[in-house]
């Protein structure tokens, strides 16, 4: 089921075009890899294998996740930190606020 994301925005610079899930994080969308994020993190891994429902949502032809609970800046650190080799470590308040 596709779903209406006229009221969220992308973030651009974590928006791949042959991304392969969307996460959503408040009102900031994520196009990005399922390997990546697999590789990295159990949680996803453990995610990626549960059966998805024949009506899950969709947006563009990917899977979207809502991420309930994370604010987008978070999502987007932690999501540049898997998907962007030069990216600058987090500073200590993001870090101590997880």
């Amino acid at each position: 089921m596709d779903v209406d994301t006229s009221d969220l925005q992308r973030c651009e610079d974590l928006w791949f075009e042959d991304g392969t899930i969307i996460l959503q994080a408040e009102n900031i969308l994520f196009r990005v890899y399922t390997g990546i994020l697999t590789r990295h993190s159990p949680f996803f891994k453990n995610l990626f294998t549960l059966p998805q429902p024949e009506d899950a949502e969709q947006h563009d032809g990917c899977p979207l996740v809502k991420l309930a609970g994370d604010n987008a800046q978070d999502a987007h650190d932690f999501l540049l930190a898997l998907h962007d080799i030069e990216y600058v470590p987090l500073p200590l308040h993001t870090v101590a606020r997880c």
